[in-house]
């Protein structure tokens, strides 16, 4: 291998590494924002809300546009990928929907448990239990649903 060859394998190396870092960037960046998502999802199945919202999804598509035209992205790949994601939220959000479960919610009144015993029915709001993890502001049960 001449130092060509070799300096070409070291920058290939270093750009290897940096794709492999940003793609767990990519990562745990998607991830929280499923978290913050499935939070929407339960919030609006526990008040009878639709699971898509196309004012807030245009208003997304037209802010990411103007997104990825800064940082020099090709703007259609931009919004295949959200599209993507929305089409997956929307598929949580309905699925939360049609399962029967307990979701709690932490306000300023206090936590309240909002139960839905009867996929084909209404939830009920009733006054929840306190539940808090001392290393967490919100109740432990208000991040995912209970089953």
């Amino acid at each position: 291998m001449n130092d060509t060859t070799a300096r070409a394998q070291t920058l290939l190396r270093d750009h290897r590494d940096a794709i492999d870092r940003l793609d767990a960037i990519l990562v745990y960046t998607l991830a929280e924002r499923f978290k913050q998502t499935q939070a929407v999802g339960r919030l609006k199945a526990a008040h009878d809300l639709p699971p898509s919202d196309p004012a807030r999804e245009a208003g997304q598509m037209a802010r990411l546009e103007a997104l990825s035209q800064e940082a020099d992205l090709d703007p259609d790949l931009a919004k295949k990928f959200l599209t993507f994601i929305i089409s997956e939220v929307i598929r949580h959000h309905e699925k939360l929907q049609k399962e029967p479960g307990l979701i709690r919610f932490q306000t300023n009144q206090g936590d309240y448990d909002h139960v839905n015993e009867n996929p084909s029915g209404p939830w009920r709001q009733q006054k929840a239990p306190v539940l808090f993890h001392r290393c967490h502001r919100q109740p432990h049960a208000a991040r995912r649903p209970i089953h």
